[in-house]
């Protein structure tokens, strides 16, 4: 496949990703729905029993979606449980409250109180669901509520509170919130496992490990938020005070792991520039922090700053990547696995920003409070987007894996060129100074047998080099034919052969040198070639005395001239 195609097809892919989770995304959502009708029945939607209480009584208007709660006000609401629904021991209200507190008025009684020593000294008050039994004594079913708000304003969600007993509506809000919980255990899971793979496995190579890293660590903080966001972190921590602080610092932080996602991934880009706004994206959550530790100004206040520095910081990062995706574009270089690796990567961040940055302009112009959008839905685009990034992590780890496994196959193919004789097929002389070349060996038990072969300068002279050449390979094919892989052959130059024989004996050596002799005079018999003339030397470490594997290569050298002589003292005598 040419890298146009390649290119194509990996373009290709990334939008397939995006559709499948987009498409899975939303039958799961109505799924979960559908999973929730059968509770649904068994307790009362209240999103539209909510009645603000004023100087002239009950209002008439529902209050609707939410209550925005300004800087050290008191609210004042009335909620009126249906007839339909009966009082009983286990029956509750259940909303959710953001930085205020409150009471809970029923028969003229406080029933419940939240945040209000939070409130006294000026702390923030954490984001919660609350689960408010109501007395199964009560006598009206009237319910009077008092929000109180501090420096920091507040709200309350008023969409998706309902009544019923406790345990219907503890699995109402896990099958709403199922989704959710499962993603955020995935991302959180796999960014780990993908921090362990970097740094203890010998697969990746170390130019791609700060990338793999800050992908997983993006990973892991996507998880947390939409974790925190979704309500999801309180089946792990009970303190509210944490859980709110976690989700604010995670959101906090996410364009600073956006940030080292692009410096990793796009090296050669960056400038120094790239590295001022990752130390500025550092400030912030310090800074943020500080302020909230020192209570003088707590994060949730900081929300709608963090949302311009958020789309700015994304209108930013949007803009260069757009800018180095066309400059790749004219590059006329092959287009590798690493290429779609790194170009991977470089989507999902933009689909990750994209749809974040949708989900935060539905939530500021307010188009989450229209009848047609249910709570469930909040923060979905988020999730959609990360479920995009991940499946991009995943292919560009791919990617990498198959450019390392393409590279070491291309590097054992040029290793296998360099150490292989190219007429015979056999390794070359490299490669056998490369085992017994001179250089310190310990203990080295084997065998050589050192073969040269009789008349070839005549077979040159009298038929040319290409009869040569045929007689060579047809003496290697022969000497290939008698052993299995333990035994190494290698043509030493010219008409030389060595046979290395790793840990065998002089015995061994003998019967080695004997096989060769049989076949060879098996293939004289046939005709199919040249007759095969040879002399041979042997050197064993036992008989030899000696575990060096020079010495033994000279021994057998020497032995070899030795028989050259005597072939040729009978060559001329006319005895062949």
């Amino acid at each position: 496949m040419d890298g146009i195609s390649f290119k194509k097809n990996v373009h290709h892919m990334l939008i397939l990703i995006t559709l499948i989770v987009v498409i899975g995304d939303v039958v799961i959502l109505l799924l979960s729905r559908s999973l929730g009708g059968d509770a649904t029945e068994q307790y009362a939607d209240l999103s539209n029993s909510w009645y603000t209480v004023g100087n002239f009584g009950v209002s008439d208007e529902p209050i609707s979606r939410s209550i925005e709660l300004k800087r050290n006000s008191t609210f004042f609401v009335h909620i009126m449980i249906p007839d339909d629904f009966p009082i009983k021991s286990r029956s509750c209200i259940t909303f959710t409250s953001y930085a205020c507190a409150f009471d809970v008025i029923v028969d003229g009684r406080i029933i419940y109180s939240y945040g209000k020593d939070r409130l006294r000294a000026k702390k923030m008050i954490p984001r919660r669901t609350h689960y408010i039994c109501i007395p199964d004594d009560a006598e009206s079913r009237d319910v009077r509520i008092t929000f109180m708000a501090g420096r920091d304003g507040g709200s309350v969600l008023t969409d998706g509170s309902s009544f019923g007993e406790i345990d219907v509506l503890a699995r109402a809000f896990t099958i709403k919130r199922g989704y959710a919980f499962i993603i955020c255990a995935f991302f959180v899971s796999f960014g780990t496992l993908f921090i362990i793979l970097a740094l203890f496995s010998g697969r990746l190579r170390v130019q791609i490990i700060g990338p793999t890293i800050a992908q997983a660590l993006l990973l892991i903080d996507l998880g947390i938020y939409i974790s925190c966001y979704n309500d999801t972190m309180s089946y792990f921590l009970s303190n509210d005070v944490v859980c709110t602080f976690i989700e604010y610092v995670s959101l906090f932080s996410l364009p600073f792991f956006m940030q080292a996602v692009i410096i990793t991934n796009r090296s050669k880009y960056i400038k120094p520039w790239h590295i001022a706004i990752t130390v500025f994206d550092v400030f912030v959550v310090i800074l943020a922090i500080i302020l909230h530790l020192t209570d003088t100004m707590h994060l949730p206040t900081m929300n709608n700053y963090i949302h311009v520095f958020m789309g700015i910081h994304g209108l930013y990062t949007f803009i260069w990547l757009r800018y180095v995706y066309v400059k790749e574009r004219r590059n006329t270089r092959s287009y590798l696995y690493a290429d779609a690796a790194v170009e991977t990567i470089d989507y999902g961040l933009l689909a990750l920003l994209l749809f974040s940055l949708f989900n935060l302009m539905l939530w500021q112009i307010g188009i989450y409070r229209l009848n047609f959008l249910n709570s469930e839905v909040k923060g979905n685009f988020i999730i959609m987007g990360a479920m995009v990034f991940s499946s991009c992590v995943i292919l560009s780890y791919l990617y990498h894996s198959l450019g390392i496994a393409h590279e070491a196959e291309i590097k054992k193919n040029l290793t296998a060129a360099a150490y292989t004789d190219e007429l015979t097929g056999v390794n070359n002389r490299a490669y056998c100074d490369l085992l017994i070349g001179p250089r310190d060996h310990v203990d080295w038990e084997g065998s050589l047998i050192f073969l040269d072969l009789d008349g070839l300068k005549a077979i040159n002279d009298t038929d040319g080099h290409e009869a040569g050449d045929r007689y060579i390979r047809s003496f290697a094919s022969v000497v290939k034919s008698v052993f299995t892989d333990d035994a190494i052959i290698c043509r030493m130059g010219g008409d030389e052969f060595l046979i290395i024989l790793k840990g065998d004996d002089s015995e061994a050596c003998k019967k080695a040198a004997a096989s060769i002799e049989r076949a060879v005079n098996g293939f004289n018999s046939s005709k199919v070639g040249l007759p095969i003339r040879y002399s041979v030397g042997l050197a064993s470490y036992d008989t030899d005395n000696t575990l060096d594997p020079m010495k033994l290569f000279r021994l057998a050298d020497e032995r070899m001239y030795i028989m050259k002589d005597e072939h040729h003292k009978k060559m001329k005598g006319g005895r062949v």
